[in-house]
């Protein structure tokens, strides 16, 4: 989807409604971003700019280096932060405790959260299959400027 059509979705669902990523009738989980930790940061950012043909949203995380290379989340995490487990994606959610609730209910386990983080409320959640997924519901502000660099699911009329 070319860049000022992908503008002209996230607009209308601006307008339209206090989050951008909400449609009538989706499901739960509103988008998802494969997350890499890294050991050479601006690398592999230059990297998957490349890949994507597009451009890095770096944001701030603590003491993280955090990017968003379309729907990439590279981070660099310094050694003594380190966690002992891999979260394998980030999901984008309408509503956080609604998919808390649901994801206890088929067996996981919170590892952490929930809670206030940078982007928005988070948690990280430990799935029954072994599958550990961290779940946010983004800021109004946050979710705005996120349209510009990921790929847009189609608005609904």
């Amino acid at each position: 989807m070319k860049s000022g059509l992908r503008r002209q979705v996230f607009d209308k669902r601006l307008h339209a409604k206090s989050n951008p990523w909400q449609q009538e009738n989706t499901m739960p989980i509103l988008h998802t971003f494969a997350r890499f930790a890294v050991d050479d940061f601006n690398r592999s950012v230059s990297a998957f700019e490349s890949l994507t043909a597009s451009s890095a949203l770096r944001f701030p995380y603590g003491d993280w280096q955090t990017a968003l290379v379309g729907d990439i989340l590279l981070v660099w995490i310094p050694s003594a932060q380190k966690p002992s487990y891999t979260v394998q994606a980030v999901c984008a959610v309408d509503d956080l405790e609604e998919i808390l609730r649901t994801t206890k209910n088929h067996g996981a386990t919170c590892i952490t959260g929930p809670k206030d983080a940078p982007l928005g409320r988070n948690f990280i959640a430990q799935h029954a299959d072994g599958m550990i997924i961290e779940y946010v519901q983004l800021r109004h502000e946050f979710a705005a400027l996120l349209a510009d660099h990921t790929t847009a699911v189609p608005a609904r009329d």
